[in-house]
């Protein structure tokens, strides 16, 4: 097949990038011929992309680019003249690309991979202002809710008409887990779960688990992973572990007023702020760890971080709700806790710390296997590809 992948780079390069890469590599390995189309707002999109489009972070221009960006459609319209591919595979295209450059496919179909809830969100981590879980569609009541000033709200109006119009003409709607896919249906949108994977440990990794309680967090610091919820819940378990420590490994917004937190709690010379990291030393933290926490706040669309833990053996301390819920089993590949629940994530941390639990800091080899099993890269390609060749079989003549 010859497939064309259209998506957003955000400049803080997350797993929807390196999932996007992942499939690229595989279906290429695949036999495929595959291309890949982003936008310039990270510049390290050039260095994975076969075709870059222009995009800006700038307030008045994104106000603009976000309903109609010119040169994201000229450049669609461009690539599928030249490359002529059988179908498209969509994923993000809110922030930077556009909706109509999706629509600039005209009849070329196309499957939309839904990762993230800006299609359904303005936000996009649908949280309320007081930090609850939105449950309302979108609509009036984004700003209602005072999550969008009225200026903001009229213009997300032609915005999400032409969003809903590319969730409409999809030939398919992908979600990534059974989560998401509840989720969308609750919106109106039907969709096929296919949850992601995550990428094995490097031939060298090997645990090297810390001679001390060492917990580790891995991602965006920004309000919706509720690194907060983990810093207030750490500074308690100090008083009764006082060995324990913390490290915090990301970038984000957030990360001065954290740091801030930190030393308020008391907390400065446990709580170690590292920053973004390259995979192998990321791999080198969770070797580590004696779990790995996800304290988020919003619900998890999937949740490829306490993946990576679970397939390098690690607990997972996660939220029990959206794709933290799917993946981990409580007190066999990690712990649940509710949401913004402090006191029961320092019970989860305590555990973890006193042996009372995962007292080998180590998962059970079967149980690695189980996950592996489930979220490999050949089983979700062998299920997309199929998918694709359908869609192609039933679609394709539209082009």
């Amino acid at each position: 097949m010859r497939i064309l992948i259209i998506t957003d780079w955000q400049k803080l390069q997350g797993g929807a990038e390196a999932y996007i890469l992942a499939l690229r590599d595989g279906l290429i390995e695949a036999g495929d011929e595959v291309e890949l189309l982003t936008s310039s707002a990270s510049p390290v999109a050039r260095q994975h992309a076969d075709h870059v489009t222009f995009a800006s972070d700038g307030l008045l221009a994104k106000s603009v680019l976000q309903i109609v960006n010119p040169f994201a459609v000229a450049t669609v319209r461009r690539v599928t003249r030249d490359f002529k591919p059988d179908l498209v595979i969509v994923n993000m295209f809110a922030l930077y690309l556009s909706p109509a450059s999706v629509l600039a496919l005209g009849n070329i179909p196309y499957v939309l991979i839904v990762s993230d809830y800006k299609c359904i969100c303005p936000m996009g981590h649908r949280l309320l202002p007081d930090g609850s879980v939105c449950e309302q569609a979108i609509g009036r009541a984004c700003y209602r809710s005072a999550c969008l000033s009225l200026p903001h709200w009229l213009r997300d109006q032609p915005r999400y008409a032409l969003i809903k119009r590319v969730l409409k003409q999809a030939s398919r709607v992908i979600s990534v887990g059974n989560s998401m896919q509840d989720i969308l249906q609750q919106q109106g949108v039907s969709s096929i779960p296919l949850p992601l994977f995550s990428s094995e440990p490097g031939e060298s990794y090997r645990r090297d688990c810390a001679g001390d309680p060492l917990f580790l967090f891995l991602g965006r610091l920004d309000v919706e992973k509720g690194v907060d919820t983990l810093i207030h819940a750490f500074a308690r378990l100090r008083m009764e572990v006082p060995k324990s420590r913390l490290r915090i490994v990301g970038r984000g917004k957030l990360r001065e007023s954290l740091e801030r937190l930190a030393i308020e709690l008391g907390q400065k010379n446990a709580i170690e702020f590292c920053g973004w990291m390259e995979p192998d030393q990321v791999e080198m933290e969770i070797s580590q760890a004696w779990a790995l926490v996800a304290p988020s706040r919003w619900v998890e669309p999937f949740g490829l971080v306490a993946l990576e833990a679970l397939l390098r053996g690690v607990p997972a301390i996660v939220t029990d709700a959206g794709g933290f819920s799917e993946q981990v089993k409580h007190g066999e590949t990690g712990l649940v806790f509710p949401i913004d629940d402090i006191d029961a994530l320092r019970k989860n941390m305590l555990m973890i710390a006193m042996g009372q639990v995962f007292a080998e800091h180590q998962l059970k080899p079967e149980h690695v296997a189980a996950v592996r099993q489930t979220y490999n890269i050949d089983s979700h390609l062998s299920q997309l590809r199929t998918l694709l060749k359908e869609t192609v079989l039933r679609d394709g003549d539209r082009a």
